[in-house]
This record gives C-alpha cells, structure tokens and sequence, in this order.
C-alpha cells in the first residue's frame, strides 16, 4: 500500500511532545520499553541499503500510546506501513536513503574542503 499526505505531518510532533512527561521523552527509556526501535541496514537489489543512518523510529506501540494522547484512534491516522516505508516501495525507499547518504557526505566534504571543521 502506498499512502500520500498532504499535509505537513511533522506539525502533530510537537502536539505529542507536550503531552509526554520529562521521564516519558528519555531516549533510553524509550528504548528499553520498546516505544522506539533501532533501524538496520537492509538489502534491496544485491545491494545493502544503509538505513541505519536513520537512527531510530517510532513503533506501533510509541503510535497507541503517545499519539493517542492526541488521535481518539491513531491506527486508523498511521497505519503500519506508514510506520515501516520500506515495507510500501523498497525501491523508492532505498533511493531515499541513498539521497539522505549522498547529500551527508557532500556536505561533510564541504566542512573539510573551507576549513570550518575545525572550528567544530
């Protein structure tokens, strides 16, 4: 399944933010009680797709409870899928990451190359 949205969705984050307590935002704590997960690398076409440049993301679990803080029903707003990209294009998900890859390592280069990572 492939799904479109129209709308900015990163303006509902901070509407989830605020409503978790200071405890309930700790990384580690996410973490361990599985609000979060680790994303790996992966294979597509012979060959490997460098995802876990992406960190982590949210899971069913973190969606149930956090968004449902502001969604009556937030599986019906995000559905798996929408949660695991890969699992609706790989093709358009492994170009993705490719380009988020790419353009890390042309700006990174652009530090060295003017001087300004030394002031990092």
């Amino acid at each position: 399944a492939n799904f479109k949205c129209d709308h900015d969705i990163s303006l509902i984050i901070p509407e989830v933010w605020c409503r978790m307590r200071n405890h309930e935002k700790d990384a580690k704590n996410l973490i361990a009680e599985e609000f979060l997960e680790k994303i790996e690398d992966m294979e597509y076409d012979g060959k490997v797709v460098p995802a876990s440049i992406l960190g982590y993301r949210i899971t069913r679990k973190f969606m149930n409870v956090y968004f449902g803080r502001v969604f009556a029903d937030p599986a019906a707003i995000f559905s798996d899928p929408m949660l695991r990209p890969e699992e609706q294009d790989m093709k358009v998900f492994a170009d993705g990451v490719s380009t988020i890859v790419e353009t890390n390592k042309r700006v990174a280069s652009l530090y060295f190359a003017d001087g300004s990572v030394e002031y990092a």
